[in-house]
């Protein structure tokens, strides 16, 4: 019984504190997860506007610088009458003045002219060289001529004399006549490391990975990478590539998603520049996150069980030694009282015989005694009463009753021959 007590007592407990962890923990978890998703949207869209806005601010001066170029009439009269002053050294010279006046007054690292009639290509040092069709080199010229815009952004290898083949970003701007003919390509240019430093001054500050990709999702530029060194998709293996159509598909405001596979989960936030013709995606990866407040509620969870331990091994100790007090207490107090009956008694009666009626012995060894001196046999134990249970169950009817034990004692008076008897349980 006093088993079942404590059994029932450290369970109750149990159950009380792993119900108010159960509550506790998923309160707190879906606060902290609210809490962090609403930053990491704040985060995202801040850094996505920061970006648009700096890469809008950096491409739209050399647009239009380039545009101003491609509609200057002094070299429009340059082109119609270059072929009448091929190898004219004052001739290539007036060119190269004009373009580096452009170059020294603006800051770019390339100015730079081609022309269709003669595709010779002159940059701020003078002539370069012939761009030659067939020229792998060259196939950036002859597809913008194809293209039907009045300008495009190319991103290539800066091959003119002192450039050092760099990485460059280059404003490509059409020269009509005044019947729309082509006559040649005009531009700037500037190092691609810079819009990559910008990309990754974001990325570090924010934790965040930003791209500019264009419409089939081919990466233009990152912070580690450039359309030069190949075409990769960014939608091919990444985590979010079933939202390709979704962001792509919109050139309108701002795309904000939330996605989930087995690789990764995140947010992303997609958003068209204009100028451009390219989509800026900023995705923030809350993997290490989720992985961090995973972390946490299993931390939260190893407290619990190791206070469930504490509360039950304390609970257990406290119940165990006030069960013992109390068996001590009543032993005592047990002890007392007859000392106290047999005090009183005595002075009554002769002699006192206890019998347990209920397991037919003897409920003392004074008793047992007092019988084997008149001669009667001894019970078959030599102690029953220090090893037999004061009482017994027995089934009935598929429930156990319990049998309570049934002593009774017996008295002789002085100066009397009569024996008194009086039953207890």
């Amino acid at each position: 019984m006093k088993k079942n007590v404590l059994l029932r007592t450290n369970f109750l407990v149990c159950i009380v504190i792993v119900i108010g962890f159960v509550v506790t923990s998923a309160i707190s978890y879906k606060s902290n997860q609210g809490i962090f998703r609403k930053d990491i949207e704040s985060v995202s869209r801040l850094t996505s506007e920061g970006i648009y806005h700096q890469i809008d601010t950096i491409f739209t001066k050399p647009i239009n610088i380039s545009l101003t170029m491609a509609n200057d009439s002094l070299l429009k009269d340059f082109l119609e009458g270059e072929e009448e002053h091929l190898g004219d050294r004052d001739f290539i010279d007036t060119m190269r003045d004009y373009l580096n006046t452009y170059r020294d007054k603006y800051g770019y690292d390339s100015v730079f002219l081609a022309s269709v009639k003669t595709k010779n290509y002159y940059y701020y040092n003078g002539l370069d060289r012939v761009l030659q069709e067939g020229d792998p080199e060259n196939v950036w010229f002859y597809s913008f001529l194809e293209q039907d815009t009045d300008y495009g952004i190319q991103i290539d290898n800066d091959q003119v004399e002192g450039a050092g083949n760099e990485v460059t970003v280059f404003i490509n701007c059409r020269i009509t006549d005044g019947d729309g003919d082509v006559m040649g390509v005009v531009g700037v240019g500037f190092r691609v490391d810079s819009l990559q430093a910008l990309l990754q001054g974001y990325e570090n500050d924010f934790g965040v990975n930003a791209y500019l990709v264009d419409e089939e999702g081919n990466v233009e530029i990152s912070g580690t990478y450039t359309r030069f060194q190949g075409d990769s998709n960014l939608f091919e293996g990444c985590a979010f590539a079933k939202l390709k159509d979704t962001i792509l598909g919109s050139r309108e405001g701002t795309q904000n998603l939330w996605y989930s596979s087995k690789k990764s989960s995140g947010y992303v936030v997609s958003r068209f520049i204009e100028n451009l013709g390219w989509y800026l995606i900023i995705d923030h990866d809350t993997t290490k996150l989720n992985e961090r407040l995973s972390l946490q509620l299993l931390r939260e969870m190893t407290i619990v069980v190791i206070t469930i331990l504490l509360v039950l091994i304390t609970i257990t100790s406290v119940i165990r030694r006030y069960n013992k007090k109390i068996i001590e207490l009543t032993v005592k107090a047990e002890k007392v009282h007859q000392a106290v009956f047999k005090e009183a008694t005595e002075q009554l009666y002769e002699n006192i015989y206890e019998f347990d009626i209920t397991h037919n012995q003897a409920a003392s060894e004074a008793t047992s005694a007092y019988f084997e001196s008149l001669g009667a046999p001894p019970y078959p134990l030599t102690r029953p009463w220090a090893s037999l249970p004061k009482s017994r169950s027995r089934r009935n009817t598929g429930r156990d009753i319990s049998v309570p034990s049934i002593r009774t004692t017996c008295w002789k008076p002085l100066r009397t021959e009569e024996t008194i008897c009086s039953m207890t349980s």
